[in-house]
């Protein structure tokens, strides 16, 4: 009978696992028949079928914990997968770890749908086992913003599945410890444990908050709890390695997506508010008294334009005067000239949308021209058409001015 050929099968990945004592073990290399059908440890006379690869990193991993004197006690996973899966516990997705975080609090209107999350980072000292904060501003259009923080970390009991990492939660309200019933005696333990330390992140703000057509007082509200957690230099968590007597452990800050740029942003959102608020109720008074003296917007600045300025985007600032009456035009009103305020230029803009073509332009010019060289008047015709546009002006402003409805309550 012909010998068995071995080769070796990178394809079977390498892992990963915690032992007890705080070590970590990689799986051997492995090697497979030419038909892929057998697979066994390098090294080794004991083959498996290729779908029990798991069950002989297990044995593996648990020979060479007990040479060690200890016992194997979780898989550690590639950072990528760590990252997901302690996201998903949180209910977000795992790109807040690795893209730039993109400041979504800027709008009040209605089309404003999104979030923005911020993230902090812990590794437990001396150990490969990660914890997170994430703090979340939702809005939902102009009448839902939502902030909500949540502490997600390993869980560090004996007993796990390891195909997946397990994670705890707490999101200010509820504690979430992984395969654990809530009303066991296990989790009550775990409970009182938290309850005598002084609660999870004790001082800080948890418990998710929804500001209801609040705007001001959400971003006030994330702006604070951003701060606070920036503080943070290391968090205490519970361990479960012993549920009958459920210690705490330490992980210190490792990294977070909060920057200076994000910072400055938010602040300013903020600071801006209530200045923003006086300029509204000013504006709002200009209005009135100018409705008062007969000058009517067709369009003006409300809520929605207001907050898109405290945004940074100042060109919604912006009002357009009702087109004045004109017997000369069909409908009896003026349609070719526009007035507009900038406020946040502090510019008057009056635009003409009356339009000429050039050759009549031209012979109009060549007739008038004409004309005033057979009788010698040239000189005067250019001095007229340089003072032409002014009393053209004035007569326009004497108009409005006699069509303005002044109420007669002085």
């Amino acid at each position: 009978m012909a010998a068995t050929t071995w080769s070796p099968a990178p394809y079977i990945g390498k892992q990963e696992w915690l032992l007890q004592d705080g070590t970590v073990v990689t799986s051997p290399d492995f090697e497979a028949t030419s038909s892929g059908r057998r697979v066994r440890i390098v090294g080794t006379q004991t083959s498996v079928g290729s779908r029990q690869v798991a069950d002989l990193i297990t044995a593996a991993i648990d020979q060479v914990a007990t040479e060690r004197g200890t016992k194997r006690w979780m898989r550690v996973f590639d950072k990528t997968a760590e990252e997901d899966h302690r996201a998903t516990a949180a209910g977000l997705n795992g790109t807040v770890f690795r893209e730039a975080v993109n400041l979504h609090v800027n709008d009040q209107s209605q089309n404003a749908y999104g979030s923005t999350t911020l993230v902090w980072d812990f590794e437990a000292l001396g150990l490969p086992l990660c914890a997170t904060v994430f703090l979340t501003f939702s809005q939902r259009g102009a009448a839902r913003h939502d902030v909500a923080t949540k502490v997600v970390w390993r869980d560090t009991q004996m007993a796990q599945t390891n195909e997946v990492p397990s994670y705890n939660s707490y999101d200010g309200s509820t504690l979430n410890i992984a395969n654990l019933y809530r009303y066991s005696d296990e989790y009550r333990n775990v409970e009182a444990a938290v309850a005598k330390k002084g609660g999870i992140l004790d001082g800080h703000t948890l418990v998710a908050r929804a500001h209801s057509g609040q705007f001001r007082q959400a971003v006030t509200d994330f702006a604070a709890r951003a701060k606070a957690l920036d503080d943070l230099d290391e968090i205490s968590l519970p361990d479960m390695r012993d549920t009958s007597k459920p210690q705490f452990l330490t992980f210190k800050r490792k990294a977070s997506n909060y920057n200076a740029a994000i910072h400055n942003q938010i602040v300013a959102l903020v600071q801006t508010g209530p200045l923003l608020e006086q300029i509204k109720n000013s504006y709002l008074e200009l209005v009135s008294a100018m409705s008062r003296l007969g000058v009517v917007f067709k369009n003006k600045p409300g809520d929605n334009e207001f907050a898109k300025a405290a945004a940074g985007d100042l060109t919604t600032l912006r009002a357009v005067i009702e087109p004045c009456e004109d017997a000369t035009h069909s409908d009896g009103m003026d349609h070719q000239h526009t007035v507009s305020l900038d406020f946040a230029s502090g510019s008057v803009i009056v635009n003409c949308g009356h339009t000429t073509g050039m050759d009549e332009i031209s012979e109009a010019w060549n007739i008038a021209k004409f004309k005033a060289e057979v009788v010698g008047e040239v000189d005067i015709l250019l001095e007229y058409a340089k003072a032409y546009r002014n009393p053209k002006e004035q007569a326009r402003i004497r108009k409005i001015i006699e069509q303005r409805a002044t109420p007669d309550n002085l």
